[in-house]
């Protein structure tokens, strides 16, 4: 009880007091489950995600409507005709000679044209590959999110870890300066005593400021990893983070078991039929399409300039037809049609690279936890047997019977032994972690 108080004292002492002055508010995270369910609501990384399924699937809708593709215009003009245009007509219809003409100006002054065309296409291969691609783009970027957020969580995850792992060389580095500082007393006791040289006081003293700056050096370790945290996890910045979950052993030989994703797979594949879509899309572009097209017109003739004149009767006009159009191949278009080609290619070669490492991803974690496991055994026993051999150098020390390099040698070794032993047991237990993630987001 009294260790896991000290740890989290040396938590609070360095998280609340040293990284965040005055913090607003104090944000405590009970396990690895907590930070990314927080994180899952606030990062902003997250919703950004959100809001590019939002805008794939208009997206969707965009290319539905573009198939029929309709263009529409309403319009109005006001024309004066400051000078008539004169035709020539045969002088007989007014009563003149045969063979003569006659100069008429002809034309009404005012004009009023209120006009609307429609366009409507009846065969768009382009446009029905363009809805293809927006649904092959909404299936991307719902696997390229969840590939984003399971990359994102294993980023936390490992930040986490090591957080927990600062935390616990704090709290041993904290014990360590404590037995600095008895070897140095007794050192100092025996210099009084005459036992011991000047020399043998000063390596104690030597290691005593070393043992002190590396809980420092800890110390300021742990605000940087933190800081990293809150970017990572969009956390406030004026806050105090705080971990509490409690580290123990892990099980022996127990590991989760690793479930097969084809994330990646799915990913490759989608990017192959994307590129193959552009590439039927720059054919298609240059295909005939049909369109129906109509127009309804109304006009207002007027000697008077007035814009609508009641007592002048609108004439109107219409027409509806039907327009094949073929583009014409150009520089750019065939230029677009290589380039697809080649994407296409680059795709393809990727999709099965892809699929050909995917069984690896699962051999990875696997030999990653067994891997963590056999680090965490070894470093266990090593520091069990660091520690006793210590504790017998000490009482050897104290009683005369060993000099103080061979003492100090051995507190060194007993102290990376146990760096190594807690760094080993939150290996593992980042190892699990990976593999649940993993699991989660496939």
């Amino acid at each position: 009880m009294r260790t896991a108080f000290r740890i989290l004292s040396a938590l609070l002492l360095s998280a609340a007091q040293l990284c965040a002055q005055s913090p607003k508010a104090i944000l405590s995270f009970p396990s690895l489950d907590s930070l990314l369910s927080y994180t899952a609501s606030h990062s902003i990384s997250l919703r950004s995600a959100d809001l590019q399924r939002a805008y794939a699937k208009r997206a969707i809708r965009a290319a539905i409507l573009a198939i029929p593709d309709p263009i529409g215009s309403y319009s109005f003009s006001f024309t004066n005709n400051t000078q008539l245009p004169v035709n020539l007509f045969p002088a007989e219809a007014f009563g003149g000679r045969t063979g003569e003409f006659r100069e008429v100006q002809t034309g009404v002054q005012y004009n009023s044209l209120l006009s609307m065309n429609v366009d409507v296409k009846l065969l768009n291969l382009s446009g029905w590959e363009s809805l293809r691609q927006a649904k092959l783009n909404l299936q991307q970027t719902e696997v390229y999110n969840a590939i984003s957020r399971r990359s994102l969580q294993q980023s936390i995850a490992s930040l986490y870890f090591t957080l927990l792992n600062l935390r616990e060389q704090i709290a041993a580095a904290e014990q360590n300066l404590e037995v600095a500082d008895t070897l140095l007393q007794i050192t100092e006791n025996k210099l009084q005593e005459g036992l011991v040289r000047q020399q043998d006081l000063n390596d104690a003293r030597v290691n005593r400021l070393n043992a002190a700056e590396n809980l420092r050096q800890l110390r300021y370790n742990l605000c940087q990893q933190l800081a990293s945290l809150k970017i990572l996890c969009d956390l406030p910045a004026a806050d105090s983070v705080v971990l509490t979950q409690a580290i123990t052993d892990p099980p022996d030989q127990v590991r989760p078991a690793v479930i097969a994703s084809d994330l990646a797979a799915r990913s490759a594949t989608l990017r192959s039929l994307l590129s193959q879509s552009s590439m039927r899309k720059a054919r298609f572009d240059t295909s005939p399409t049909i369109s129906l097209f109509f127009n309804n017109s109304n006009q207002q003739f007027n000697t008077e300039p007035n814009l609508f004149d009641p007592n002048v009767r609108w004439i109107g006009s219409s027409y509806i037809g039907v327009r094949l159009s073929l583009a014409m191949p150009s520089a750019n278009s065939i230029g677009r049609k290589q380039k697809a080609r080649h994407e296409s290619q680059l795709a393809d070669l990727s999709a099965e690279h892809t699929r050909r490492g995917g069984d690896l991803e699962v051999e990875k974690l696997e030999i990653a936890s067994e891997k963590a496991f056999s680090q965490f055994v070894t470093t266990r026993d090593v520091y069990a047997l660091r520690r006793d051999s210590y504790r017998k150098n000490s009482d050897l020390y104290g009683q005369g019977l060993l000099n103080l390099e061979q003492t100090l040698n051995s507190f060194n070794a007993m102290v990376n032994s146990r760096s190594s032993s807690i760094t080993a047991v939150l290996n593992v237990h980042l190892a699990h972690a990976n593999i649940r993630l993993y699991n989660a987001n496939r």
